[in-house]
């Protein structure tokens, strides 16, 4: 087989160099946020182009399927549905009044907190993973809440609590206030506040979270403190 020899292609030199413009009036209308949350704060410290971005640009990117994201949330809609149902009437959510909410509605919750907040879960390719999810929640993850209300004697005040309290702004700064949703606000027996503050991750995820707190390095909790 006599093979043709490869037909040389036409060299194209390169654009030359232009210089950035910028219109100073574009500058100008752009705003530093009057809030923050304790969770966008982790991502101006951890990741600043990205808050810079998200915050100041008003670029958001698209989340395709992340997973971890889409179970935490549902999680959270489930406990929130659980406490809600629990405090009705005024009633004390100890321990023995979130079981019994569990037991009786957990399924009912699940698939309305699926359709509500991670429809995803619903898809055929997903139906494996969204059994095994139901039955991480329902065996492992809320008994383990359970366990520490009762084991720490604590009750429940609310969840899903919004805050806006801090003001962090130095003096002649514009003002800027740190606003937050705790995920679960609790007394103790001597009425002191505990947070619970709610992370759906993988094994390396969970490792990482677990240094920053033991580090002292967690920003939201000690964030979450003072609101």
């Amino acid at each position: 087989v006599k093979s043709e020899p490869c037909p040389s292609l036409p060299i194209v030199p390169l654009p030359a160099d232009q210089p950035l413009t910028v219109n100073p009036s574009a500058v100008d209308s752009l705003t530093l946020p009057d809030h923050e949350s304790p969770t966008s704060l982790e991502d101006m410290f951890d990741q600043p182009m990205d808050w810079v971005l998200k915050s100041i640009l008003g670029l958001y990117e698209e989340s395709d399927s992340n997973d971890s994201l889409i179970k935490g949330l549902v999680a959270h809609d489930i406990i929130h549905r659980i406490c809600v149902k629990a405090a009705r009437g005024g009633a004390k959510v100890d321990a023995d009044a979130f079981e019994r909410v569990f037991d009786a509605e957990f399924d009912t919750f699940f698939d309305e907190a699926v359709l509500a907040t991670g429809a995803e879960l619903n898809l055929r390719e997903n139906r494996m993973d969204r059994e095994q999810f139901k039955s991480d929640l329902r065996k492992v993850s809320i008994p383990e809440l359970t366990d520490i209300l009762r084991f720490s004697h604590l009750h429940i005040v609310g969840s899903e609590v919004k805050s806006e309290k801090i003001n962090i702004s130095q003096p002649g700064d514009d003002p800027l206030t740190i606003t937050g949703t705790i995920d679960l606000l609790l007394k103790d027996e001597a009425g002191d506040y505990v947070i619970i503050d709610f992370k759906w991750a993988g094994s390396e995820g969970r490792k990482l979270r677990e240094a920053q707190v033991k580090k002292g390095e967690d920003y939201q909790l000690a964030l979450y403190r003072r609101l």
